[in-house]
């Protein structure tokens, strides 16, 4: 929320609010506070001052403290659109805290208290009932034919060839979610020759490898052939929009066209065997690591990372997920490997200034996951679905989230790659042993910073 400081120009204020802003942007929060209030008290009728009150307190949880000041902030500016949709995002939290989640709430004893509220409007419980199931009803009832028409006839639109930087790990597959990953469990699948890694509340991948691949080696690894299939539940995908992300060592990640480019729709428990043609200057050799990444149109991507042994000259190559693949029930394991299960907590914040700079935003390593360097978190953002470009963090440096512990993480976008009010933008959250987490989100065209809701 910090991000909402930035809006606007801030040029003649007071010394106290521009080294309240430095202090909240280095993380020295109380002292952020000291300085800020320093400024209000010269000149109370600082708006500016009073939302970054506002903000400062909501990083440290003192919700009545920050609503008060966006209060203050939004009487001497009235109708301010940042400082509004701070302030109702606090109100939000409040309310959770008032009406927690079911697993959450206080001993039944004590629980009528908190529901009485409820009780003059239970006439309207089953009519509104009634009117989601139906409207859920109509929506299915719009999406079905759009899987029964010919599947040889492909989307209007074309698949833009990406290219990303992708840490090194174990194979690993990657989320895919429109809203933050807020419950990232992983289950086992049935197939045990496919990948199960769950990247987005209990999704799998929809395309990945069964059983061994089988390479072609000249003087390096020159073609690769495995088969692919749709796990179940997956929905169909069109083969000529299937894209295939190779990387050999560290060199970036290019796609790689099939050699036996298929037609037509891939339906759940169907297998599709596929040939890729290294490039010569990607063409990886005895003990060195190659990675792939396979991305269907539609659903989570999953991605694989392998080393050649030192004496190898050509064959079979084992898949490292065959039998017993991917990620326990628990998630804390992968191939036997612990791995991390990041989430994103609460809220993604964005300084704009024309365009926007900054994003800000919370990870929490789930308690069943596994400690996640910091460094080796890898971010890549993409705006309306154009090629991901990797970004740095701006906070912080360095340091390890633990299970259950939270981080929070600023990112500095490059000035090529800033999304304004109406694009779309994408970013995928790559942690060095574990399933990703993609953040998805359209900017209004009236976005002046704050919440991206």
């Amino acid at each position: 929320m910090y991000v909402t400081l930035f809006q606007d120009g801030i040029m003649g204020l007071d010394d106290s609010f521009h080294e309240g802003l430095k202090a909240f942007r280095d993380g020295r929060y109380q002292e952020a506070i000291q300085l800020l209030h320093e400024s209000v008290a010269a000149n109370e009728q600082n708006h500016k001052a009073w939302n970054a009150l506002g903000v400062t307190y909501t990083k440290l949880g003192e919700l009545e403290n920050a609503l008060n000041c966006y209060e203050n902030a939004l009487k001497y500016d009235p109708g301010n659109l940042s400082y509004e949709q701070n302030r109702d995002q606090i109100v939000k939290k409040a309310f959770k805290k008032i009406n927690p989640p079911e697993e959450d709430r206080i001993p039944e004893k004590n629980q009528d208290k908190q529901t009485n509220w409820i009780i003059p409007y239970q006439k309207y419980l089953i009519p509104s009932a009634v009117l989601i199931l139906v409207v859920i009803l109509a929506i299915f009832l719009l999406v079905i034919p759009s899987f029964t028409g010919n599947p040889n006839v492909p989307p209007s639109h074309s698949q833009t060839p990406v290219q990303t930087v992708v840490p090194e790990s174990t194979p690993i597959s990657s989320g895919n979610e429109t809203q933050t990953n807020n419950s990232n469990e992983s289950t086992t699948s049935d197939n045990p020759n496919t990948e199960s890694s769950t990247g987005s509340g209990g999704q799998q991948p929809s395309l990945v490898i069964r059983g061994d691949l089988n390479g072609k080696y000249t003087k390096g690894l020159s073609e690769l052939t495995f088969t692919i299939i749709l796990t179940d539940g997956s929905q169909p995908q069109y083969l000529p929009r299937v894209s295939y992300l190779w990387s050999a060592g560290t060199m970036d990640p290019i796609t790689v066209l099939p050699a036996n480019p298929a037609s037509g729709t891939i339906k759940p428990g169907d297998e599709q065997e596929v040939t890729l043609q290294i490039p010569a200057e990607q063409q990886p050799r005895g003990g060195e690591k190659f990675s792939l990444e396979i991305r269907p149109p539609t659903g989570l991507p999953a991605f694989y990372s392998m080393t050649l042994p030192d004496n190898y000259r050509g064959g079979i190559i084992t898949n490292p997920l065959s039998g017993n693949m991917g990620y326990s029930s628990s998630g804390s394991t992968q191939s036997g490997v612990p791995v991390s299960s990041l989430v994103v907590d609460d809220s993604v914040n964005g300084f704009y200034s024309g365009e926007l700079e900054e994003l800000s935003f919370t990870l929490r390593e789930q308690a069943t996951g596994s400690p996640q360097d910091i460094s080796d978190i890898t971010y890549m953002l993409s705006v309306n679905d154009g090629t991901p470009v990797k970004i740095t963090k701006k906070l912080p440096a360095s340091g390890t989230i633990n299970p259950g512990e939270q981080q929070l993480v600023t990112l500095s976008i490059p000035e090529d790659y800033r999304p304004r009010g109406g694009d779309t933008f994408t970013l995928d959250i790559k942690p060095d042993n574990g399933s990703s987490v993609q953040i998805r989100k359209t900017l209004s065209s009236a976005y002046k910073g704050g919440i991206i809701a």
